[in-house]
């Protein structure tokens, strides 16, 4: 779902705004995927340890991920940091490229100190919560569009897709930490 929001704005933006703004979102966007992948070695310590487990065990395990994720985020923050000041890349970085990339990476990183909360949660039989939030999430990029539409301003569809992945992990949090409590 996340990719197809992710695409989603790429497609709005070269609707409504031409193939120069998509091309900068487009590579911007990139920077934010490279950051999101970081996810997988949680994803993959997560998932063959969550099915069948009490909500004790899998708090020790979403506790236990979030510190790797953290170490990943830092890791992997500081490589693109570096990457994009020490490496002249290929392609203009003239504004609004700086500023798009720091809104989808802010995005990225927040998805990616959180963890998978969404796959924590589905898998623990709690997959419409998951569901719910990720429609928020497609919800709140449809109106940011919209609203970028109206107000003819491209960063608000960029916007769009750091706070819907903000979002649907927030809603997603409060949901597990709400099932945590409730098995104590």
């Amino acid at each position: 779902m996340g990719m197809a929001r992710s695409h989603g704005v790429t497609l709005a933006i070269a609707a409504i705004f031409g193939p120069t703004a998509t091309g900068v979102f487009a590579l911007a966007n990139r920077f934010g995927g490279l950051l999101t992948y970081l996810n997988e070695p949680a994803r993959l310590f997560t998932m063959p340890r969550v099915a069948d487990k009490s909500m004790e065990q899998v708090r020790r395990l979403y506790f236990r991920m979030l510190w790797l994720n953290a170490a990943l985020g830092i890791t992997g923050i500081a490589f693109l940091i570096g990457l994009y000041l020490l490496v002249s890349p290929p392609f203009p970085t003239d504004p609004p490229f700086p500023l798009y990339t720091l809104i989808i990476m802010a995005g990225a990183a927040f998805n990616l100190f959180v963890g998978p909360v969404g796959i924590i949660l589905a898998m623990s039989g709690n997959e419409r919560n998951n569901f719910f939030a990720n429609i928020v999430g497609l919800v709140l990029v449809i109106g940011c569009i919209a609203l970028a539409a109206m107000t003819d301003t491209v960063v608000i569809a960029v916007i769009s897709v750091a706070a819907s992945s903000v979002v649907i992990n927030l809603i997603n949090i409060l949901k597990l930490l709400k099932i945590m409590r409730g098995s104590q």
